[in-house]
């Protein structure tokens, strides 16, 4: 059995436990693989989950597994409100529209991972803090001071977007893509490294894998993340990067390139079924990148467009 300390990283990813996601599935796995794989999970020791109201149904299928457990179990829960997008500009401008589509996210996030409190509910969009003359962000303080929401954060795409919610002092969880290939966020890290000396600030990194890509040699994936012309060079170099560094796999490479940064707080790993649950507990087992390597592989690495970086502009297979 291994212990909490291990594991205590690992973020067990939701969003194809409700929908198709990432570049390498099709369809989302049945029912009875995800209650397969999230009984291993907390098993091993994993007591942090992510997922949001946009991911279909897995707040539902969480909540149903969760009634399931010992009430003593310690997870730690993060949602994300929905990305209000179907309110419009007009009816975003009418106050009690925007509170009420607020609070119908936030209790039916409740109602549907049946908890009564959300350890930690994040806004799906970094925009979401300045519209409206903040008046999102003021709504949720409020869900926070009656206990509906124990602390909130909020999900990043790029360096803007991570300066903007550093400079919220009430936000004290901040979620950014961040992986091997992903240069953008060199210039960020000493000013998150001085707000997490100044306040009690949460960093977890998604998209380690890139949604499945760097873990994929398929030619056409490669095409559809306007990265045709570098895919196989990038291959290449993560092969490279792989034996200089002793490591015995991509996965391998690529979650402990991450883990090696000493200012993350967690890794989102999402999963397909067990056996890909228990690959990845192994690597988190395992010693993370040195500074030097890290340094190494920065670089090194194969350099890629921002269209690469963000799956939201990929094109459609």
């Amino acid at each position: 059995m291994l212990t909490k300390k291990n594991l205590d990283k690992f973020v067990l990813g939701s969003a194809q436990f409700g929908m198709q996601y990432g570049i390498n599935n099709s369809k989302k796995p049945c029912l009875d693989l995800v209650t397969k794989t999230l009984h291993e999970a907390i098993e091993a020791g994993i007591t942090k989950i992510d997922t949001a109201r946009a991911y279909g149904n897995s707040e539902s299928i969480l909540g149903n597994f969760f009634s399931t457990l010992d009430p003593k179990k310690n997870l730690h829960i993060t949602t994300k409100l929905c990305p209000l997008s179907k309110l419009n500009e007009k009816s975003l401008q009418s106050t009690s529209s925007l509170k009420k589509a607020i609070d119908n996210s936030v209790r039916t996030s409740i109602k549907n991972l049946q908890i009564e409190t959300i350890d930690c509910l994040m806004l799906h969009r970094a925009s979401h803090l300045l519209q409206d003359e903040g008046k999102i962000l003021q709504e949720l303080n409020k869900y926070q001071e009656i206990g509906l929401i124990k602390s909130i954060g909020v999900s990043v795409q790029n360096p803007a977007e991570l300066k903007l919610a550093l400079a919220f002092k009430n936000v004290s969880q901040i979620q950014m893509p961040f992986n091997i290939l992903d240069y953008r966020w060199s210039s960020s890290i000493e000013l998150i490294k001085k707000e997490k000396q100044n306040r009690s600030l949460q960093i977890i990194t998604r998209s380690t894998f890139l949604q499945g890509l760097l873990l994929s040699d398929h030619k056409e994936k490669w095409s559809a993340a306007h990265a045709l012309n570098e895919y196989e060079a990038i291959l290449s170099s993560l092969n490279r990067f792989m034996v200089k560094c002793n490591r015995f796999s991509f996965s391998d490479l690529l979650v402990n390139y991450v883990l090696g940064h000493d200012w993350i707080n967690g890794v989102v790993i999402g999963v397909d079924d067990s056996m890909q649950l228990l690959e990845n507990i192994e690597i988190f087992q395992n010693q993370v990148l040195s500074p030097h390597e890290i340094e190494y592989i920065d670089m090194n690495k194969t350099k890629v467009s921002n269209k690469t970086l963000n799956p939201a502009l990929w094109k459609q297979l």
